[in-house]
């Protein structure tokens, strides 16, 4: 749905989509199905030299159950999947890269071998990307004017990630791989009365559990970069992975009055979102060693080293996380008008206004230096109002023929990880360390170099600062069309639409403490674009200084044309083509 009306729906300014599950019914039914393909059967490469694909597999089977417990009265519906896709990975380097790359590889494996750590192999490896999906509903007519519905959905998914392989000077190891992992619980009971002849109502709740993080499908170990002769060669613990994680729970609540009236459906409504958030993510955790040189690395010579650890305490299990809530709060009245058999107005308004219960810690020397700006702000409370119209008018009686569009304020949501930035980056929560030449070499993540270790030096407290403008508004756009449908021969029905959006609040970072405001970089390249570059640190207090803004540039245009033909026995078709034009 891309410019649906209907002021329930909402917290989207591109796009929504409506999910119908199926559910049970008085007659027991199933099903189960299968697809998979590999190699084989997918061709050879596009280019002249038709190269046969890797192996590799991937394969999707489910089923499906359904039918009644009390006839007329409670049903079940079941569904289950499962896929799974295993691909080869390479490092490019070993086909297209310098001579004697592999040699160094070997060497470096026979190396970490000797410590007792398990580089995994620079060759060919398989990464995988298994699901499981299953989705439960439970049907209760408890009388003729009161249903109830409860479902639950469960989705446990992986992704093995191994980066840097499509580069001709790195060499990764599998012991480089991570593996990001989701897993989602969600729960919605939703209870329809029917109230009396003209009035009815729908509540809904709803409960999501979800949880991301990063495994490392390996032994824990800082990350170890070695450098030699223009080639990198990475192994050990991806360095952004080991404390990476983000909980988040949410909890929804719904309800929707519904008053018909003569030719009017008067609607009105609530929407409300409670959320919880846990986002932990403490770059270079284990360490992250850089050897200059394959000697170095041989010696066990650092040529640097960094690690982050928390202020309130350096261990191994202290890992401060960004830890807050945000509730969203939303209201809405719409009129649906038949004026007569031709013509239906669709008349309403929302209104709805994010809060943040929890604010961010305050650091002083952000206000010092920059004047009129903390790290504790955050947008509370702020109204945002979503007036929408539209209208179908029936151009002949059989209704071959019709008009559609309206016009409407659209309401988003901005992704909440942003948000825990504002939390986790205030400049309070981490520290670095750095270290160099006469720094010990150590695998174990528990046994690091602290402050005050040989090669290293006082901690840094530099740090990157994100904060998020008071006067911050949720993503809106304005947003316009028209659409003509026709019926056409052959049972085909033609459409034309024109879809307009002008941006009202879109999100922006700007960097505060850019130095070379003055003396910007032309690219050529890119007529002459400037580009302004420069970190102003603050007397060594600061990387990146950002803040999360709005702006109201930006307009998006679209043109469709489409020809469909549905029919339930026979041949269907559905061709289309789109023409966009987005500006900033």
């Amino acid at each position: 749905m891309v410019a649906p009306y209907d002021v329930k729906l909402s917290g989207f300014t591109g796009g929504g989509i409506n999910a119908i599950t199926r559910s049970g019914t008085n007659s027991f039914s199933g099903s189960i199905f299968g697809y998979g393909r590999n190699q084989s059967i997918v061709g050879k490469s596009p280019d002249a030299l038709k190269t046969a694909y890797p192996d590799f597999t991937e394969y999707q089977i489910g089923g499906r159950i359904g039918g009644p417990i009390i006839k007329d009265r409670l049903f079940f519906f079941a569904s289950a999947e499962l896929t799974n896709y295993t691909r080869p990975y390479a490092n490019t380097s070993l086909a297209t890269g310098s001579a004697g790359i592999a040699a160094y590889g070997d060497s470096i494996t026979t190396i970490m071998n000797g410590k007792g750590f398990n580089v995994g192999s620079y060759g060919s490896v398989d990464l995988k990307r298994p699901s499981t999906k299953i989705f439960a509903r439970l049907d209760f007519n408890l009388n003729e004017n009161n249903r109830l519905t409860l479902r639950h959905n469960f989705v446990d998914g992986a992704d093995d990630i191994l980066a840097n392989r499509n580069r001709n000077n790195y060499l990764t190891f599998g012991s480089y791989t991570y593996r990001l992992a989701s897993v989602t619980n969600s729960t919605v009971l939703q209870w329809n009365t029917t109230i009396s002849n003209n009035m009815s109502n729908e509540l809904i709740v709803g409960y999501t559990r979800i949880r991301d993080k990063r495994e490392l499908p390996f032994a824990e170990s800082p990350e170890i970069e070695i450098r030699q002769g223009g080639n990198t060669y990475t192994l050990g613990s991806d360095r952004f992975s080991p404390a990476n994680k983000l909980d988040q729970d949410i909890i929804e609540f719904t309800n929707n009055f519904t008053w018909n009236i003569g030719d009017h459906i008067l609607t009105f409504g609530t929407h409300n979102e409670f959320y919880t958030f846990s986002n932990l993510f403490i770059r270079s955790f284990y360490g992250y060693y850089v050897f200059n040189s394959f000697e170095d690395f041989k010696n066990s010579k650092v040529g640097s080293y960094q690690r982050a650890f928390a202020r309130s305490g350096d261990s191994y299990d202290n890992r401060p996380s960004a830890d807050f809530s945000a509730n969203q709060f939303g209201l809405y009245a719409q009129d649906e008008w038949q004026v007569n058999g031709a013509l239906r107005l669709t008349f309403g308004v929302r209104v709805d206004m994010p809060t943040f219960p929890k604010t961010p810690a305050a650091n002083d020397s952000v206000s010092k230096y920059f004047s009129g700006y903390s790290t504790s702000g955050v947008p509370d409370g702020k109204l945002l109002f979503s007036p929408r119209a539209g209208f179908n008018l029936s151009l002949t009686d059989d209704r071959a023929a019709q008009l559609r569009g309206g016009l409407g304020i659209f309401t988003g949501k901005v992704p909440y990880v942003w948000v825990s930035n504002n939390f986790a980056n205030t400049g309070l929560l981490t520290a670095e360390l750095a270290g160099g030449n006469g720094t010990v070499f150590s695998l174990d993540p528990r046994v690091q170099p602290k402050v005050g270790d040989p090669g290293t030096g006082a901690p840094n407290l530099q740090s990157e600062i994100n904060m998020i403008d008071p006067n911050f508004k949720f993503p809106q756009l304005f947003r316009i069309n028209a659409a003509y449908d026709q019926k056409l021969p052959w049972e085909f029905v033609g459409s034309l639409e024109v879809i307009y959006s002008k941006t009202l609040n879109e999100v922006m970072y700007e960097k505060l403490n850019i130095s070379k405001y003055s003396t910007p970089t032309a690219i050529a390249s890119e007529l002459n674009r400037p580009v302004y570059g420069g970190t102003d640190s603050k007397n060594s207090n600061f990387r990146d200084v950002l803040s999360l803004k709005n702006t109201s540039e930006g307009y998006q245009m679209n043109f469709a044309i489409q020809f469909q033909r549905y029919v339930a026995r026979g041949l269907s078709v559905n061709f289309g083509y789109t023409h966009g034009i987005a500006k900033i």
